[in-house]
């Protein structure tokens, strides 16, 4: 994950973190612990009301509009041993973060877990795109565009935290995810448009089997980057700073 856009995505790891702070605010408030069924209940409103806040931003919580994500530019940069790749993406756009379904969420407040599944009927992003790279010795260039179009992307994640100190951090975190299909199309790949349209209907049929079939192991590199950006928001947060700001 480049640092320019590491930064911007952190909100969205943060969105789950807003969730359980809201919702120990409302068990704070009832001073009970509500029964599972209205938890549930509650978290899942959240999570219907927040899709407002992708589309307007809300700056008391610090938070950019997410939907549409636009990022004018993102520099490409890797240098190892294998692979180097120099390059950059212009013009980013992705639309309808915010359009999801809310198949299921909730919070226990006896041991800080939160859980949610979201399903996303269409996620559409389109970008300009320069590369020079090489894997293996064998060069992949190419100047143009790319539209991608995810159909029936399903998350979940399963967070628990513990008190570090005075703070807060992550003890655990999992997730889960599919693709059901990709309609993906590059222009401009080795500078041959037979070239681009060959290898855009490759990456559609694989990249969805693929994640299926690897979901394990493509699951632990999320899930290092997600612990890594929540455990940065909590380092000097305490519960209390929590319910303030999201109560």
């Amino acid at each position: 994950m480049f640092p320019t856009l590491r930064g911007k995505m952190s909100h969205l790891v943060v969105f789950g973190l807003i969730l359980i702070c809201c919702h120990a605010r409302i068990i704070e408030k009832n001073d009970q612990i509500a029964p599972i069924d209205e938890q549930a209940n509650k978290v899942e409103k959240f999570l219907e009301d927040f899709k407002t806040k992708m589309k307007t931003g809300d700056e008391e919580l610090g938070l950019p509009i997410l939907d549409p994500f636009v990022m004018k530019e993102v520099p490409l940069k890797v240098d190892e041993e294998m692979i180097k790749v120099d390059g950059f993406l212009t013009n980013l756009r992705v639309d309808s973060l915010s359009e999801y379904n809310v198949l299921s969420g909730n919070f226990q407040l006896i041991g800080l877990k939160f859980s949610m599944n979201l399903s996303w009927p269409q996620i559409v992003a389109s970008t300009d795109y320069a590369i020079d790279a090489t894997v293996n010795d064998f060069e992949i260039y190419g100047k143009g565009k790319i539209d991608v179009a995810a159909h029936d992307f399903v998350f979940g994640t399963t967070v628990t935290l513990v008190v570090n100190g005075k703070y807060l951090k992550v003890k655990s975190l999992s997730s889960k995810f599919s693709l059901k299909a990709l309609d993906f199309k590059i222009t401009g790949l080795f500078n041959d448009e037979e070239v681009s349209e060959v290898i855009s209907s490759v990456i559609s049929d694989i990249v969805p089997e693929f994640i299926n079939n690897y979901q394990d192991q493509l699951a632990q590199q999320v899930d290092a980057l997600l612990t890594k950006q929540l455990d940065a928001f909590l380092a000097t947060k305490t519960i209390g700073d929590l319910l303030r700001m999201f109560g």
